[in-house]
């Protein structure tokens, strides 16, 4: 079967739920837990493609099913790295369609480094699991290079017990009101971080706590003083009674203390006592700071691997 009985069109918010189960067929055809919702997909989607006239493309069959796609997410002002997400389902694939996808992409990327005005260096992402051998052929054979591997992580929130802070430090509730202190705790712990660009406050706060998936509810904020230390913004997973980190970070002053544990925990336990039956996180298997021996010795083990391939973006000033 060829592309050429294909239609194409860009992406539409009515998309959501299509490209959603292409996304989760993707995942589960390698044996990957689905992790898409249309709602979730839908709403980053909002915020994520600038312009998805131009940023995106879907490849139909005849019966309108969403077999393919291509969606290119610009880097914010001053950012340098663009993130390239889509696939070709499992039926779909040898006929070319996911090279011609990956061409487009790459196509996409350097306009908008031409249009951008930028001086500096752009680098194209995209990340896959390990397991899926065609993904990888297809990424290589383009001259991209692995440059990252990233761990799904999950643990039972059965029998956990909070854990004392240390000392100095206390715990508060999530309030709207300390949205722009956790953005600006969320910028400082993470810069300098692998891919780690800075979005502006509006961008950051609707993937993060104006998302209807937050749970402001299982939010984990320690504070010294009136200085926030340490965080953990947690999210709906897909799978009914699972929650999602979304986002975790201790500043640098107050590290190597045992705060990750302590607030992991915290969590644990408020999940459970909730009725919430697990939690999930993906950790940078490469980073600096052990994370991931942390996350082991709470009871968290690997369930997923996936890998970042990425290509320098060439210079296009045809937009």
């Amino acid at each position: 079967m060829t592309g050429s009985d294909l239609r194409q069109r860009p992406y539409a918010p009515a998309d959501a739920a299509g490209l959603a189960a292409m996304f989760n067929a993707l995942e589960e055809h390698v044996g990957f837990p689905p992790s898409s919702t249309p709602g979730q997909l839908g709403q980053y989607l909002t915020t994520a493609l600038a312009d998805p006239e131009r940023d995106s493309t879907l490849r139909l069959d005849a019966d309108g099913r969403i077999v393919a796609a291509g969606l290119v997410i610009a880097p914010p002002a001053g950012g340098d790295r663009v993130w390239l997400f889509g696939g070709v389902l499992p039926d779909r694939r040898a006929a070319g369609v996911g090279r011609e996808l990956l061409r487009w992409q790459f196509d996409r990327a350097a306009r908008m480094r031409g249009a951008s005005g930028a001086d500096g260096a752009w680098t194209a992402h995209a990340t896959t699991p390990v397991q899926d051998e065609a993904a990888i052929r297809l990424y290589r054979r383009a001259g991209m290079t692995a440059s990252r591997y990233w761990t799904g992580m999950s643990a039972p929130t059965a029998g956990a017990r909070p854990v004392p802070l240390p000392d100095g430090l206390r715990a508060d509730s999530y309030q709207p009101g300390f949205a722009r202190a956790l953005y600006a705790a969320d910028t400082e712990a993470f810069a300098g971080h692998f891919a780690t660009q800075v979005h502006d406050y509006e961008r950051w706060a609707a993937r993060n706590v104006e998302r209807n998936t937050f749970l402001p509810e299982l939010c984990v904020l320690v504070f010294d003083g009136d200085e926030l230390a340490g965080y953990i913004v947690p999210h709906r997973g897909v799978d009914p009674g699972t929650v999602y980190i979304g986002h975790l970070g201790v500043r640098k002053p107050w590290r190597r203390r045992g705060l990750a544990t302590c607030m992991l925990k915290t969590l644990l336990a408020t999940a459970a006592g909730a009725g919430w039956h697990s939690v999930r996180l993906q950790v940078d298997a490469d980073n600096a700071h052990g994370a991931t021996g942390v996350y082991e010795r709470i009871g968290f083990t690997a369930t997923t691997r996936t890998v970042t391939y990425e290509l320098a973006v060439e210079m296009s000033a045809d937009d």
